[in-house]
């Protein structure tokens, strides 16, 4: 079993998508997959991070994930897992009834070790404030 290096982005990068003026997600598609960097912002509106079929033992470590008007993390298919370190979620705001962070299946596992959620919300005022959407019972 083939672990792959890790997708070290540079310190201090701001990524930003411009297509059609919704970003397009990092799509995770396999297993040991490790995206890092040093005080770097992904900075799109859509979706940040969507999880594949095959997403298992992600690592996702020292991002801010700012601008997000869908969900920042999407994770539709079952048995996906992963965990974010030390991230930062800023100005999240999901048009949609689920969560602005984490929008999720009740079969996948996703930790969250030293990350911080500001400023993340619902569009509605009616609408449930929760930062993470999932039908699972409880997230570790």
């Amino acid at each position: 079993n083939i672990v792959p290096d890790p997708f070290i982005i540079c310190p201090h990068a701001n990524l930003r998508s411009s297509i059609h003026d919704k970003g397009q997600a990092i799509y995770m598609n396999a297993e040991d997959i490790t995206i890092q960097c040093d005080s770097c912002i992904i900075r799109a509106k859509g979706t940040h991070f969507e999880f594949g079929p095959l997403a298992r033992n992600v690592l996702v470590k020292g991002l801010a994930l700012v601008g997000a008007t869908d969900t920042s993390i999407v994770i539709r298919h079952d048995g996906a897992s992963g965990v974010f370190e030390d991230c930062f979620f800023h100005q999240n705001l999901s048009v949609y009834p689920h969560g602005s962070v984490l929008d999720m299946n009740s079969t996948s596992s996703l930790e969250f070790h030293r990350c911080y959620i500001i400023e993340s919300t619902l569009s509605s005022p009616t609408r449930n404030k929760n930062k993470i959407s999932s039908t699972m019972p409880s997230l570790t």
